[in-house]
Order: C-alpha cells, then sequence, then structure tokens
C-alpha cells in the first residue's frame, strides 16, 4: 500500500517545516522537518489552458520537507529544503504516485514572538508525475514553539503559487519539527 514509505521518509514527514520559523540564534544552523498537504487549489486560467477550480486537490498527497538553514541574525534566516509529493488515495492516482519533488530556497523573517514569514522560491525539478521543470513562489506564515532544548514544534500556512508548467494557487498547512544542528 505504500510503496515508497520508509521509516526516513516517516521521520523526514515529521521534521521537516519552515526553517524560517525555527528560534535559532545569529550563527546557528538548523534542520528541519515537516508535512503537510494541499486542502485548496485553484488552477487559473492562461491562454492554453482552461481553469479548474478544486476546493480539495483530486487525490490525498502527503508533502515531506526536509531542509537544513542558517540564521544571519536573531530574525534573519536563509534555507533550503527539499518537498517530496506522493498520491495516496484511490481512484483517481496517476500512474507514478511519486508526483513532486520540488527545490525550496527560502529567506524567512521573524517578526514577533515566535512568529515567521517567509518569502520561498518553489523549483520544481518533477512536476504532475513526470520530469518537468517549472517555478513558482510560496508565502508563508509559521509559529515554532519550544519543546526541548534545541528542538522546535513548527506549524505554519503556505500559500504556493505555481506559475509554470501550470498556473496555481494553493494553501497547504504544514506541521513538523525544527532543531539546532
Amino acid at each position: 500500500m505504500f510503496p515508497y514509505r520508509t521509516g526516513w521518509r516517516l521521520l523526514a514527514v515529521t521534521s521537516l517545516l519552515v526553517s524560517g520559523a525555527a528560534l535559532a540564534d545569529a550563527g546557528d544552523f538548523t534542520g528541519t522537518f515537516s508535512v503537510g498537504t494541499a486542502i485548496f487549489q485553484d488552477k487559473l486560467q492562461t491562454s492554453t489552458q482552461t481553469a479548474a477550480f478544486h476546493a480539495l486537490p483530486q487525490y490525498f498527497s502527503p508533502s515531506e520537507f526536509i531542509g537544513a538553514g542558517y540564521a544571519i541574525t536573531d530574525r534573519w534566516k536563509v534555507a533550503l529544503n527539499l518537498q517530496f509529493t506522493e498520491a495516496l488515495v484511490e481512484p483517481t492516482l496517476p500512474a507514478n504516485q511519486f508526483t513532486t519533488f520540488c527545490l525550496l530556497p527560502q529567506v524567512a523573517y521573524r517578526f514577533w514572538w515566535d512568529l515567521s514569514v517567509a518569502l520561498i522560491g518553489f523549483f520544481p525539478l518533477r512536476y504532475d508525475s513526470v520530469a518537468e521543470a517549472g517555478y513558482g513562489v510560496q508565502g508563508l506564515l509559521g509559529l515554532s514553539v519550544p519543546i526541548a532544548k534545541d528542538l522546535n514544534f513548527t506549524a505554519a500556512l503556505e500559500v504556493p503559487f505555481l506559475i509554470q508548467p501550470t498556473t496555481y494557487v494553493g494553501l497547504t498547512p504544514i506541521v513538523g519539527l525544527s532543531y539546532k544542528l
């Protein structure tokens, strides 16, 4: 039932979230691991595409995020995450369930208490189950809550805007762990 799911993926699904939301002091390196799934998607119409609104995606596709970041100051952070997405629920599964692999470089700013915002580049190298590169941007609002020394629970709301190979906007809640390396 879970062809790609191994122990490391489940661990990754639990820890990669928002590198930008992790509490860190200037000069700290952080690792993140998170999981999320799209709860809303709206495929926007372009000259070569027809519009397709999906209040919920056609199939359940959890995304796992694994990444690392560096705190430039106590408030500013840069990071790079990797995203892996798989389609899980019948009957409309694509032929290849491994649907997306993305590079997600980001710049984050912790603006108040443990709240952060991040601007994220969205560069899929595999999209919609085929090796097709693309680009887009994502905005993110995240919260980081300390749960142990150098370990934080993170939660975020992400708004992806994919520009190429198709155009859509969505909403993705994400949860995970962030830890100082």
